[in-house]
């Protein structure tokens, strides 16, 4: 997706216009990948899939940046349930994933649990900008930036909200535009990494309008489009569960 641009007076038609300067990101996603190592009965899926397929994007362009959703655990493979799932998240460590959200079944395992999590997925960096501790403070940084062959993309992340320890939905969509608001004049794209519906996720558009893509989760959903939001023109992604599919959006920004 472009960047808007700002509108043009009419007093500026004579000046020359520079060559618009593009580039290109990659976005390969995930979300509820539920701790599925192997290939489910019918042998499709699986986090060796999901490998193969960023390793050979990786092979082939500089320019490829590869986000999860949130939940990574629970639900799947018994070699996964016997290790608390922490083998899941050292091998998405070793997949070359970039950043992640926590979602409501990484949650379950408890705070510090959570944090064991994230440093067991190293380099991959954990991000929430809606998660606190029992002292108000948040748990992981809400945001980072990357530079991805040349384009400066914010990430942000967000965790369904829970009975404990999370803002609600409206203070958690406050906090997003916030962090997109912070992130804007340093970066070309900002994307959200929201595990929540894509419903949810069209609210959250609104009241964060400076995000340009939402890549969803929570729900399940298999989009093989991108849903648009009229009102900002942010485009929401989700990729299904189980590790059956893994989303690719190429954008083209307008530096």
């Amino acid at each position: 997706m472009l960047k808007s641009l700002p509108i043009i007076s009419l007093a500026l038609v004579l000046i020359p216009s520079a060559p618009a300067r593009t580039d290109t990101v990659v976005i390969l996603h995930t979300n509820d990948i539920h701790a599925h190592l192997r290939p489910d009965y019918d042998g499709t899926g699986g986090l060796s899939f999901v490998s193969g397929y960023i390793d050979r994007e990786r092979s082939e362009r500089s320019d490829v940046l590869v986000l999860d959703a949130g939940d990574v655990a629970e639900k799947g493979d018994l070699l996964a349930f016997a290790t608390d799932c922490e083998i899941v998240y050292e091998a998405m460590g070793r997949i070359g994933f970039d950043a992640g959200a926590p979602g409501n079944h990484d949650y379950d395992f408890g705070l510090d649990q959570l944090r064991r999590f994230a440093e067991l997925a190293a380099p991959m960096r954990m991000l929430c900008t809606n998660l606190v501790d029992e002292t108000g403070a948040l748990v992981f940084a809400p945001s980072t930036v990357f530079d991805v062959d040349g384009v400066r993309v914010g990430v942000i992340g967000m965790i369904t909200p829970q009975d404990t320890l999370t803002l609600d939905e409206e203070a958690t969509a406050a906090a997003i535009a916030l962090e997109a608001e912070r992130l804007e004049p340093d970066v070309d794209l900002t994307i959200a990494l929201c595990h929540d519906s894509v419903e949810v996720c069209q609210t959250m558009a609104r009241a964060a309008p400076l995000v340009d893509l939402f890549v969803s989760g929570h729900s399940h959903e298999a989009l093989h489009e991108a849903v648009i939001v009229a009102e900002t023109g942010a485009r929401i992604v989700q990729a299904g569960c189980y590790a059956e599919f893994v989303g690719r959006v190429e954008m083209t920004i307008d530096l």
